[in-house]
């Protein structure tokens, strides 16, 4: 039986181009699975669409969660047509991508405009590396279309300005990926020599454009991404966010509800119409702050710091008791404290204590695009994770959606247990019919154990090593079970959410078998245990 389809894991490779050649032909899927994303199961039992081509994963800016976005040729030609149809084609003689495959951007306007239209494709096999810039300019010629973000071409002005390389001219770019500054567009032909630099926005799902600046038209303010491509129809804008369809919208999309067939996506990016029918960026929606009442635009700082200060700067959010979300700010070693607390104080009204600004590099994933759950590990690393502290603050590192988590603190923590509270009167998922849910105390006790895990797991973690989101536990059996529910227990945890005493659980692991936990738990409510068992949890590799 014939295998239904292909999947390459890896980096740039001329391998990979090969087969995507060789499958585009054939009408076989392949499957582009970033080096760093491990035993993904998504498709065990799910059946591809007779039409698809090509799939490749997105874990979003924030979530972290693998997602798999499938195209059909349709979706790739129409949206290569759209942002071709800008550029005169006769001044193209090659492509040197820079994003990497298993980015919609490099896979799409790299490896697959290269073969569909014979244009030779140039980049440095295996992860980014300095080597991709020698590369770029030994192999630069005046036809050569060069694809990057912001971060790459950053990085190739400096690489040219600190070799003291002579500027050699070509005809164009595409700038994508992020938001890009009036400032940028302008050194790209000043300080690379490329005469028409370009600026692209779209998603994962669009194949991947939405809007275009045109090549060689100066962009009127910082994040300027020109106007909507065509067949792309863009609908119900707010500044929450918009929908879009059109051929260019992805054939499917496969996560942990199976497989979708959209016919509309919301993009949750707050696009700005500004004057001769150019949209500006400005900024996600669900990446808004809310500190202390005060609603703050992260990407909005950023670009800012950069305009005025000429910074790389990444702004995160963290939990923080008094204000709920505070800021923290990670800019590059030269970055210069008061500079910044000044701007954010003269431009936000924001009074920003200098432990909230942590100079160090910035942190990229492997396509390039900032490592916000990275940044935010710094400063829980600042934070020592002292006892107790609330489970908010583990958020951005639990493989669960808010309403889902269920503990409140954490009391104490190690390698193999951990001691939690849960604030009665806060939590009504517990309770059914205004009594504690014996279901509940299970739950509970599974999600110490991961937590405290999770915590300890960061704890330690080198904050040199990559950040990484904690493993799933999964409760397998309950063996054991002693729940001591009646009339008089009801009556002490009635009078415990009264009174705002919390109640109390504890969960150990007791013994190992590889990613199988045997677990004993305890829950107790004013020192009265309510419920005693031991379970099997599988801990996902």
């Amino acid at each position: 039986m014939a295998e239904k389809y292909k999947v390459y894991q890896g980096y740039h490779h001329e391998e990979l181009y090969e087969l995507l050649k060789k499958y585009w032909a054939e009408g076989t899927p392949l499957i582009i699975q970033p080096p760093h994303l491990k035993n993904i199961q998504l498709l065990e039992n799910v059946e591809l669409p007779p039409s698809t081509a090509v799939g490749i994963y997105t874990s979003g800016t924030l979530t972290g969660q693998p997602r798999l976005v499938l195209y059909s040729k349709k979706n790739i030609e129409t949206s290569l047509a759209a942002i071709r149809g800008l550029f005169n084609l006769k001044k193209i003689d090659q492509i040197f991508c820079y994003p990497q495959p298993t980015h919609t951007f490099g896979l799409t306007l790299g490896y697959l405009q290269s073969i569909l239209f014979n244009l030779p494709i140039r980049f440095h096999p295996g992860p980014y590396s300095t080597k991709a810039h020698e590369m770029w300019y030994e192999q630069l010629t005046p036809g050569t279309l060069t694809l990057g973000t912001p971060t790459h071409f950053i990085d190739l002005i400096h690489f040219v300005k600190k070799n003291s390389l002579n500027m050699k001219k070509s005809y164009s770019a595409i700038i994508g990926g992020a938001p890009v500054t009036q400032r940028l567009w302008h050194e790209l032909q000043s300080k690379l020599g490329i005469a028409a630099p370009s600026i692209g926005y779209g998603s994962t799902e669009a194949s991947p454009g939405l809007t275009h600046l045109a090549p060689g038209v100066v962009p009127q303010c910082d994040s300027d991404i020109g106007e909507i491509l065509a067949n792309v129809k863009i609908f119900d804008k707010n500044e929450d966010g918009f929908y879009f369809s059109g051929p260019n919208l992805c054939l499917a999309i496969v996560d942990e509800r199976g497989l979708v067939v959209p016919e509309k996506v919301q993009i949750k990016d707050n696009l700005i119409l500004c004057a001769q029918g150019h949209f500006v960026f400005n900024g996600r929606s669900d990446l808004t702050i809310n500190r202390g009442g005060l609603k703050l635009s992260p990407e909005m700082i950023e670009s800012r710091l950069q305009s005025e200060l000429d910074l790389k700067v990444v702004c995160v959010a963290f939990y923080n008791e008094r204000l709920g979300e505070d800021i923290g700010l990670v800019a590059e070693p030269r970055a210069d404290q008061s500079a910044i607390q000044n701007l954010l104080k003269n431009e936000f009204s924001i009074q920003l204590p200098p432990e909230n600004i942590l100079l160090r590099s910035i942190p990229y994933n492997a396509n390039l695009k900032i490592d916000r759950i990275e940044c935010i590990k710094y400063f829980l690393h600042e934070k020592k994770m002292a006892c107790p502290f609330s489970v908010e603050y583990l958020k951005p590192f639990l493989p669960h959606r808010s309403s889902a988590i269920w503990i409140h603190r954490l009391i104490s923590f190690d390698a193999k247990k951990g001691r939690a509270e849960v604030d009665l009167k806060l939590n009504s998922m517990i309770f059914s019919d205004g009594k504690l849910r014996e279901s509940a105390c299970i739950e509970l006790i599974g999600q110490t154990y991961g937590y405290a895990k999770a915590a300890y797991e960061i704890s330690i973690l080198d904050v040199n090593q990559p950040a990484v989101k904690a493993n799933k536990t999964l409760i397998a059996e309950i063996r054991n079970a002693d729940f001591q529910f009646n009339l008089s227990v009801d009556e002490i945890i009635f009078a415990a959410k009264a009174e705002g005493v919390p109640l109390v659980i504890e969960a150990e692991c007791t013994h190992e078998f590889g990613p199988i936990k045997v677990i004993r738990g305890v829950v107790q409510v004013k020192n009265k245990v309510i419920a005693e068992l031991s379970m099997k949890a599988f801990v996902s590799p």
